[in-house]
C-alpha cells in the first residue's frame, strides 16, 4: 500500500513538473487578470521578454505564474516559446553608451585643460599690461573718489537698487528682478528722492522702491523714474502737463499702450 501511494505521488509530481511550460512575453506590456477574460480585474502587468510559467492552457487564455509568485490569466497570443532578444540588444546598447560616455568624458577633460592653459596666458598678459598702464588712466580711476578720498562713486541697478563700484561689475552680475536676468544701470540721480514712473510714489532710495509692489507696473514692482526732478511733468504719449508724477501716472491716457500717462524724461 505504501509503495502504491509513493508511486502515485512521484507520478503526480512528474506530471505537474513536465506539464508546466515556460513561456516569454511577446509584447511591450501584458495585463495579468484575475480570470480568463478582459472583463476581469488586472492583478499585475508584465513587460517584453519577461518569463512566465504556464499552469494550464484554456485556449485563448493561459493560467500563469509570474516570477514574483503572482498567479493570473494572460492572453495566449502574446506568449512565445523563445526568449526575446531585447535583453541582449539592450545590454549591447548599454555597453555602447558606456563607451560613448567615456569618450565624451575624455574630450571634455581635454577641452577643460586647453581652456585653463589659455586663460592662464591671458591673465598673465593682462597683469603685465596693467603694470604698463599710463599715469593718465590711473588718475582717471582715482578721480572716482570724492574730495574726502574715503568713498567711491556708486552705480545702481534700476531693477533691484543694488549698488556697485563700477559699471562692469554691475552688468556682469545676475539680477532676479531684471527681465534680462542681469543688472541694468540706473541713469538717473540716486542721491536724492526716487520716484516710481508707474504710480509716482516717492521713496528714499532705489532698493526700497524696487522691492515694493506696484499695481500700475507691468512687472508688478515699482520702476524708477530716471529723468530729472521738475516742477512740471509731461506725458510722453500725449504731451499733457501735470504738477507731479503721482497725478500724471494716476490719470488715463488713450494714446498710451498701458492706458495710463507715462512721464517723459
Amino acid at each position: 500500500m505504501k509503495k502504491q501511494v509513493l508511486t502515485f505521488g512521484l507520478l503526480l509530481i512528474t506530471i505537474l513538473t513536465f506539464g508546466q511550460q515556460t513561456k516569454y512575453v511577446d509584447t511591450e506590456e501584458l495585463n495579468v487578470r484575475a480570470s480568463a477574460g478582459t472583463k476581469y480585474e488586472i492583478v499585475d502587468k508584465i513587460s517584453q521578454g519577461q518569463k512566465v510559467t504556464v499552469l494550464s492552457d484554456q485556449g485563448k487564455w493561459c493560467e500563469t505564474e509570474l516570477e514574483n509568485g503572482t498567479k493570473g490569466f494572460v492572453s495566449t497570443k502574446f506568449l512565445t516559446d523563445k526568449a526575446s532578444s531585447n535583453n541582449s540588444t539592450s545590454s549591447s546598447k548599454n555597453n555602447s553608451w558606456n563607451g560613448y560616455l567615456i569618450v565624451i568624458g575624455f574630450i571634455l577633460y581635454g577641452l577643460y585643460k586647453i581652456k585653463k592653459f589659455f586663460s592662464g596666458n591671458s591673465s598673465s598678459n593682462s597683469s603685465s599690461s596693467s603694470r604698463r598702464e599710463p599715469i593718465e588712466r590711473r588718475q582717471e580711476t582715482q578721480a572716482t573718489y570724492n574730495h574726502s578720498g574715503t568713498s567711491k562713486q556708486k552705480y545702481y541697478c534700476k531693477c533691484c537698487g543694488r549698488d556697485f563700484n563700477n559699471v562692469r561689475d554691475l552688468t556682469s552680475n545676475s539680477c532676479f528682478n531684471s527681465p534680462t536676468k542681469k543688472h541694468q544701470l540706473f541713469e538717473g540721480d540716486a542721491s536724492d528722492k526716487c520716484y516710481c514712473k508707474c504710480c509716482g510714489r516717492e521713496f528714499n532710495n532705489l532698493r526700497g522702491l524696487t522691492s515694493n509692489s506696484c499695481f500700475n507696473s507691468s512687472t508688478g514692482k515699482h520702476q524708477p523714474y530716471e529723468g530729472s526732478i521738475k516742477s512740471k511733468y509731461n506725458c510722453k504719449d500725449c504731451g499733457r502737463e501735470f504738477n507731479n508724477l503721482r497725478d500724471l501716472t494716476s490719470n488715463s491716457c488713450f494714446n498710451s499702450p498701458t492706458k495710463k500717462h507715462r512721464p517723459a524724461k
